[in-house]
């Protein structure tokens, strides 16, 4: 049996960069390696006694995360990479303080907001997760011959008001 060509749309192939990420609508400025939302999905078997079979059946689980390495070297993306608590403080460049204080108990939600090329005609993606966690360390590295940059992932809660996006959106513009 003969089998027609495939139809191949090079418009809906994705090439480019991340055009502009923010964390609680604040920019980060650059980033370096790509923007990275993975969505894991897990299976947990449900067995009983009293079924034959080895399955009776299963329940799906959603993961969600988001990972970047975050260019810029300000206080600002230290404190959002760290999951710092108190905020950059100062009125200049010349005085800025970034208290290394730990954040303990429940971490604080962020929301993230990040911009890409789109399939087709449309020009931009946008990804929103509303509420995000960092849950990586950081490592504060000063080094005379390699850039500078904070690996940053975070986790996505689902946002139990809106059942139909819970971890997010992703519109083409």
């Amino acid at each position: 049996m003969a089998t027609s060509p495939m139809t191949i749309t090079t418009n809906n192939i994705i090439i480019g960069p991340c055009t502009s990420f923010t964390v609680d609508g604040n920019a980060v400025g650059a980033t370096d390696g790509g923007v990275t939302l993975t969505v894991k999905e897990t299976l947990t078997s449900i067995a009983i006694d009293q079924a034959t079979a080895d399955v009776v059946d299963a329940v799906k689980s959603v993961e969600a995360t988001v990972k970047t390495t975050l260019s810029e070297a300000t206080l600002q993306n230290l404190a959002i990479a760290m999951d710092m608590p108190a905020p950059v403080v100062g009125t200049s460049p010349a005085n800025l303080t970034l208290s290394l204080a730990m954040n303990t108990g429940k971490k604080k939600e962020h929301a993230l907001v990040f911009v890409g090329p789109a399939a087709g005609t449309y020009a931009n993606r946008t990804y929103t997760c509303p509420k995000a966690v960092s849950i990586v360390s950081v490592d504060e590295t000063v080094m005379k011959d390699k850039q500078k940059g904070y690996v940053v992932e975070w986790k996505l809660h689902p946002d139990l008001t809106n059942l139909t996006a819970p971890f997010g959106t992703v519109v083409d513009q």
